[in-house]
C-alpha cells in the first residue's frame, strides 16, 4: 500500500514538473528594460555669438555671446545645422570658426544639448 502511495506521488510530481518545464518554455521571454527618458531641466533656450571652436571628438561646440561669455553645447545627430537654408553636417562648422551663430539648445544635466544651429553669416 505504501509503495502504491509513493508511485502515485511521484508520477504526479514527475508530471507536475514536466507541465511547468514546457510552461516555461513557451513563455515569451521578459522584456528589457527600456532606457529612461532624459528630462531637459529647463525649456529651450537661444544664445547669439559667434563659434569660438568645435571639438569633432567630443562633439561639442563653444559660441562666444556679445560680452565674451563661452557657452558649450553638445551636437547630436539630431541636431539641426542650417546656413542660409543650407543644411550642413558637424564636420562643416571647422570651416565657419569665427563666423555668428545662433544656438537654441536645452539644459541637461550632463551639458547644454544643441537643437539647433543657424550660422547667420
Amino acid at each position: 500500500m505504501k509503495k502504491r502511495i509513493c508511485r502515485a506521488l511521484g508520477v504526479v510530481t514527475l508530471s507536475f514538473l514536466t507541465t511547468a518545464l514546457v510552461v516555461a518554455e513557451t513563455r515569451p521571454a521578459p522584456k528589457t528594460k527600456t532606457p529612461a527618458k532624459v528630462h531637459a531641466l529647463a525649456r529651450a533656450e537661444t544664445v547669439k555669438g559667434t563659434i569660438a571652436s568645435v571639438d569633432m571628438a567630443k562633439r561639442l561646440i563653444v559660441v562666444k555671446d556679445s560680452a565674451g561669455t563661452p557657452f558649450d553645447f553638445k551636437v547630436t545627430p539630431a541636431t539641426r545645422i542650417e546656413s542660409s537654408n543650407h543644411r550642413l553636417k558637424m564636420q562643416d562648422l571647422n570651416s565657419r570658426t569665427n563666423a555668428p551663430a545662433s544656438v537654441k539648445f536645452v539644459p541637461m544635466r550632463k551639458g547644454d544639448l544643441a537643437r539647433s544651429i543657424d550660422i547667420t553669416g
